[in-house]
């Protein structure tokens, strides 16, 4: 597995110069500014934003610079493309469950190889038709947690401005859709492409998955709250006998297991997301990063199955 190759080291004064750029005649105060840093990790830093050719933190976004027009657009797109590629992931893995449960009935003699075919055909038709007239209302559902996700990631970086220096916090920022076009316009190599995209995808989602998770674990809270409210209401309605301690431990071991497994695939989705980009940038600097991050990530969240729906008995 490849690793990040920077910590996050303690935020430093007067990293960079007023104009936010690093060149090489201001490095050597740079450096001496910021002795306080294991040197050779103060130079790679230097010289990974100074190859840029971008002022630092220039990719990060005011408060609300997400409910401007063309960043409505270009959001709703990168959402209904993320929608599309879960829906994708989700759809194969119950097209393997359901040819595994076909093909042991064949075993059993209960079915034949023919009438397997079809079952296959007619699930396959039925359950992309159902998953298509779903999408739209995801990519709505999709797009309002998308805009939640976003204000919370402003309130982080925010604080992570508090904490780091600009360095890593140009790198905390950074957009990995325009980085991943730099680094395969300046690198030749494919195993250095795959570093650095790797490299940049992970360190610049680190925020947006934390605020995802945040929103996330939000919602699943809210959702067994209001589940035990109505549980408990109903009892009471029907004057039946009930134990509060039972109910209470039982939702709470429930949003337990449920919270650790969104934890859990949000982890691993980070990392595929950074993995499947950095091949992605191989095939399509950009879109290609993009696509490939997301289906890889769509396809940690089908594994995990999570957020599931809570119903009241």
């Amino acid at each position: 597995m490849i690793v990040p190759t920077h910590p996050l080291p303690r935020r430093q004064s007067q990293i960079v110069g007023e104009n936010n750029e690093v060149s090489s005649s201001s490095s050597p105060s740079i450096l001496a500014s910021s002795s306080a840093l294991p040197p050779s990790d103060n130079i790679l830093r230097i010289k990974e934003a100074s190859e840029s050719g971008r002022p630092l933190l220039s990719d990060r976004k005011a408060v609300f610079a997400h409910l401007k027009p063309r960043q409505i657009l270009m959001s709703t797109i990168k959402v209904a493309m993320t929608q599309g590629s879960s829906m994708m992931a989700y759809y194969f893995q119950d097209q393997l469950q359901e040819d595994k449960k076909n093909q042991d009935l064949v075993t059993e003699g209960k079915i034949t190889a023919d009438e397997a075919d079809r079952e296959m055909e007619d699930w396959e038709e039925r359950e992309w038709d159902r998953r298509v007239k779903q999408l739209p209302n995801k990519i709505l559902n999709g797009i309002i947690k998308y805009h939640a996700v976003t204000l919370v990631m402003r309130l982080y970086e925010h604080i992570a401005s508090l904490k780091y220096d600009e360095l890593t916090l140009d790198r905390l920022t950074m957009d990995s859709f325009s980085a991943s076009k730099r680094v395969a316009q300046r690198e030749i190599d494919s195993q250095v492409i795959r570093q650095k995209t790797y490299d940049i995808g992970l360190w610049s989602t680190v925020i947006a998955y934390l605020a995802d998770y945040t929103v996330y674990q939000v919602i699943l809270a809210y959702t067994y709250y209001k589940y035990y409210q109505r549980k408990k209401a109903r009892k009471q309605s029907l004057k039946v006998d009930m134990e509060d301690g039972n109910l209470e431990g039982a939702v709470a071991l429930s949003l337990l297991t449920k919270s650790s497994s969104l934890a859990a695939s949000r982890i691993l989705g980070w990392y595929a997301n950074a993995w499947g980009g950095s091949w992605g940038t191989l095939m399509y600097p950009g879109w290609g990063t993009l696509m490939a991050g997301q289906f890889c990530d769509g396809f940690i969240a089908s594994v995990f199955d999570e957020l599931q729906p809570v119903t009241v008995e």
